[in-house]
């Protein structure tokens, strides 16, 4: 995958968003290399589903696709993913609650519909800190429910990024959890959406970047 036509397009992205990632990352309290598992697996996916749309866009242009059906944005977000999420920072009752200095991470202005500024913030493709963010927060969110349950899994970018892809419904703590998710089909070799995540954190690619 990093000989790919692909990545090449990502990587760009990847360093021209670099602030930002390194921001949203700094804002959800984990690795960017990890965070971006997320984002990596969604992209993949989205360009070998929609290679004419790859070639004569996306790859010309160096930019990211923004999903726009049943998940959104450039990071696969689902609304109601997204909604859970910014449930889960207010609710000390949840096993996926990261604590009282992080609660109020999320803003609304006064009176707004919360949904629907929730929907622009994941769909903007001018400004992607929020998707970056909310897989951030996604990741973390996850860290602690496996966390409450005796196992640690904050460490483990292939986990990391197979649960984001499976969705918290399948987040089940147990021991030994494995790396998978959707097969994502890059230069021909087939992938697991974990893997991808995985083989990222742990190479050499835009380590400048994002070193840790």
């Amino acid at each position: 995958w990093t000989k790919s036509a692909e990545w090449d397009v990502l990587s760009s992205v990847f360093s021209r968003d670099e602030e930002i990632i390194n921001r949203a990352a700094k804002d959800a309290g984990i690795s960017p290399r990890i965070l971006l598992g997320g984002v990596i697996g969604e992209q993949f996916r989205f360009f070998g589903n929609s290679r004419e749309s790859f070639k004569s866009y996306f790859e010309p242009l160096k930019i990211l696709a923004t999903l726009s059906s049943f998940s959104y944005g450039i990071a696969g977000l689902k609304p109601e993913t997204v909604a859970r999420i910014d449930e889960n920072l207010k609710n000390p009752d949840s096993p996926f609650y990261l604590g009282s200095e992080i609660e109020n991470l999320i803003q609304y202005p006064e009176g707004s519909d919360e949904a629907s500024v929730r929907f622009e913030r994941i769909t903007d493709n001018k400004n992607t800190y929020y998707s970056y963010l909310y897989v951030g927060l996604f990741m973390r969110q996850v860290t602690a429910q496996w966390s409450n349950e005796g196992y640690e899994i904050g460490d483990k970018p292939g986990v990391l990024s197979t649960l984001y892809n499976l969705g918290f419904n399948r987040s089940i703590p147990k021991p030994n959890a494995g790396i998978g998710g959707a097969v994502v089909k890059v230069n021909d070799k087939e992938y697991s959406f974990g893997q991808l995540g995985e083989e990222f954190y742990y190479s050499n690619e835009l380590r400048q970047e994002f070193p840790k």
